[in-house]
């Protein structure tokens, strides 16, 4: 063995860091419940005699450039039985300022440094390219594969993908803090890792937004419901025991609004380069274009869905005067008795047929009057004020019921 302490802690090093890799994977394997027949149980055996193995390295020179991580080990007070993967690694950072001057080698602390700043600048390029792939994963499965959540090789890319972000986030933090130990708090020159920094570039995939969009789409009906029906009675006390749900339903929107895509802000890790410094210029210009082509075709997409909406209203009405005066057309009574006087029939006939076109311009004057606007105007003429409005605008203006769009909120592309 080399007497050499850098090269000897650059082997100590790689065995460290591969056992603290092999530990976090195994950990994640556990908490996935995935070692349940004898075949994977035969695996998981493997794995910790691998890892014991590479542990016993680690020990060794230990014992030789830290004793104290060695006097740190048998010092620890373990309840049960411990597993491998449980084993805590004793790097110089994590001794006591006492301990690294009487049990470990000269300058051991500031090697780590350097390979800590290392470990930091390549698992934020590693989670950056990840957050890549999964931007591309979501995006090849919402075009191109059905039934989704049925579908166990997508599921099995996407686990995949996000054990290998967690991982690279695992490793920033502990490489942060470790740096945080070295050179004192504050002066890692790096900044700390949250769970909310980790997310694409357009912060289209975050996971709390997707499921505020599910919550709402199951939500929202009852809840505007509730909110026009208090609007209605000009008060919430009328409500009784339902002004909790009126106050859920107006946090719903609210909620809704936050996440909306032109309020996301871009995570810090896409601001940061492999130096350190801002992205360049170029990188920059990219991002910008790649999101106003997004943006653009969202305008695009709504303003079409909006011209839509309006004619599909107006074809509504014409359509119900068409079954109206088809009704009344059908007054006259042309059965089997018709031959002969048939006064009964013929009444009856009759008043059926009025009863109807009755009903269906009941629901056309129903609908034109939801669908009429402040000051009298209809949806029809007051269409080129709609590529302006926002949703809930529209909604709260036109108290349309029962349309529950927030299922439908499209995601990135």
């Amino acid at each position: 063995m080399t007497s050499d302490p850098w090269h000897s802690y650059l082997s100590s090093w790689s065995s460290k860091s591969s056992s603290r890799f092999l530990q976090q994977n195994l950990t994640l394997d556990l908490e996935a419940k995935i070692f349940s027949t004898p075949n994977q149980q035969t695996a998981l055996m493997d794995r910790r005699t691998k890892l014991m193995r590479l542990m016993g390295r680690i020990r060794s020179i230990q014992a030789l450039y830290m004793p104290a991580a060695i006097q740190r080990l048998g010092q620890r007070q373990v309840e049960g039985e411990e597993y491998v993967e449980d084993v805590p690694i004793f790097f110089p950072s994590t001794l006591s300022p006492a301990e690294q001057t009487s049990g470990c080698q000269a300058n051991l602390e500031k090697i780590e440094e350097q390979l800590r700043e290392a470990q930091i600048r390549g698992s934020l390029d590693s989670l950056r390219n990840h957050l890549h792939m999964k931007s591309r994963l979501l995006t090849y499965r919402k075009s191109n594969v059905k039934a989704q959540s049925m579908i166990t090789k997508s599921q099995t890319l996407l686990k995949r993908n996000q054990r290998q972000i967690d991982g690279d986030a695992h490793r920033y933090r502990a490489a942060w803090f470790a740096l945080e130990s070295v050179r004192g708090s504050g002066r890692s020159g790096w900044k700390k890792l949250a769970a909310s920094d980790v997310r694409m570039m357009d912060g289209g995939e975050d996971r709390a937004l997707g499921l505020a969009r599910k919550r709402l789409g199951k939500k929202k009906r009852d809840a505007v419901a509730v909110i026009m029906a208090a609007r209605a009675c000009n008060t919430s006390s009328s409500l009784g025991g339902d002004g909790e749900i009126l106050g859920e339903g107006m946090a719903l929107c609210s909620a809704r609004d936050a996440v909306g895509k032109g309020y996301r802000e871009t995570s810090w890790i896409w601001k940061e380069g492999r130096t350190g410094n801002l992205i360049d210029n170029q990188a920059v210009e990219e991002f910008i274009r790649v999101e106003w082509c997004k943006s653009f075709s969202r305008v695009q997409r709504w303003e079409e869905e909006c011209e839509l909406i309006v004619e599909e209203k107006r074809r509504t009405l014409v359509s119900l005067e068409h079954e109206a005066k088809l009704w009344e057309s059908r007054q006259r009574y042309v059965g089997r008795l018709a031959v002969v006087e048939d006064v009964v029939h013929a009444e009856g006939v009759a008043a059926y047929a009025r009863r109807q076109a009755y009903i269906y311009r009941s629901i056309a004057a129903t609908f034109h009057s939801l669908w009429k606007l402040p000051g009298g105007q209809t949806a029809e003429e007051h269409e080129g004020d709609l590529d302006g409005a926002s949703e809930d605008e529209e909604e709260e203006e036109a108290g349309i019921l029962g349309v529950d769009d927030m299922a439908d909120i499209p995601e990135d592309s």
